[in-house]
C-alpha cells in the first residue's frame, strides 16, 4: 500500500495548480465570507473528488493492466483509494480548521467550541459519505458514467426520504418528536452517531467496492 499512496502523493503534486486553486479559493471565502468555516466543508470536498480522479489516472491508456502485474492486490488498491481519500480529506479540513480559527480570533468572532467542534465532525461525515459513494461509482462506471450513477444515487435517497416520511405519517409516527428527542441529545452523542454511521458506510461501500474489482477483467 504504501508504494501505492506514494504514487497517489505524486499525483497530487503534479497537479499542484488545481491544488493551490482550490486552498487559495478556500481561504479567499473564508475571508470574504460572514461565516469563516465556509470553507472548512468546500475544501475537504474538493479533494474529495480530486482523491477519486486517480482512479481514472490509474486506468487511463490500459494503465490498470500494468498495474496489476505488479505485487499489488486488489484488495489492497481498493483499501489504499479509502485511505488515501480520507487521509487527504482529514488533512485538508484540520488545515481549513486552523485558518478558519486564525480568521475568528482575529475578528473576535468566536463561535463556541461546541459549533466549531460540530462543523469540524459534520464536515468529515459528509467527506466520508461522498467518497463512500464516489468510490464504488467510480471503479464500476468510470469517469464520465459515475456522475450519471451518482445522481441517480442522489435521486434515489431523495426518493427513500420522502416515501419514508410518508410512511411515517401513516404509522401515525410524529417526525417532529423524533427530531426533537435527539436535538435533546448531547454533543458528544450526536458526533458518536454521526461517526458510527459514517463507519458503517464506508463499511458497506468497502466491500461493495471489491466486489465490483473482484468481477472487473483487465
Amino acid at each position: 500500500m504504501k508504494g501505492l499512496l506514494i504514487k497517489d502523493l505524486k499525483l497530487l503534486m503534479g497537479q499542484k495548480q488545481f491544488f493551490v486553486t482550490v486552498c487559495g479559493l478556500g481561504f479567499l471565502f473564508t475571508f470574504v465570507n460572514g461565516d469563516p468555516t465556509f470553507a472548512i466543508p468546500y475544501v475537504a470536498m474538493m479533494l474529495c473528488m480530486f482523491s477519486v480522479g486517480t482512479i481514472s489516472y490509474d486506468e487511463y491508456d490500459n494503465g490498470g493492466a500494468y498495474l496489476f502485474s505488479l505485487p499489488i492486490t486488489r484488495k489492497v488498491y481498493v483499501a489504499e483509494k479509502y485511505v488515501y481519500g480520507f487521509g487527504l480529506c482529514l488533512v485538508a479540513i484540520m488545515v481549513s480548521a486552523v485558518f478558519a480559527a486564525i480568521v475568528m480570533i482575529a475578528r473576535n468572532s468566536w463561535m463556541g467550541n461546541g459549533e466549531f467542534v460540530s462543523v469540524l465532525v459534520v464536515s468529515l461525515v459528509l467527506s466520508a459519505v461522498v467518497l463512500d459513494a464516489m468510490i464504488p461509482a467510480q471503479l464500476k462506471f468510470g469517469a464520465e458514467k459515475s456522475r450519471v450513477a451518482l445522481m441517480g444515487f442522489v435521486l434515489a435517497i431523495y426518493i427513500i426520504g420522502y416515501f419514508g416520511y410518508r410512511l411515517l405519517e401513516s404509522m401515525g409516527i410524529d417526525l417532529e418528536m423524533v427530531l426533537a428527542a435527539f436535538s435533546g441529545m448531547t454533543l458528544a452523542v450526536v458526533i458518536a452517531v454521526l461517526c458510527g454511521i459514517a463507519v458503517v458506510i464506508t463499511m458497506i461501500s468497502y466491500l461493495i467496492s471489491l466486489r465490483i474489482m473482484d468481477k472487473k477483467e483487465y
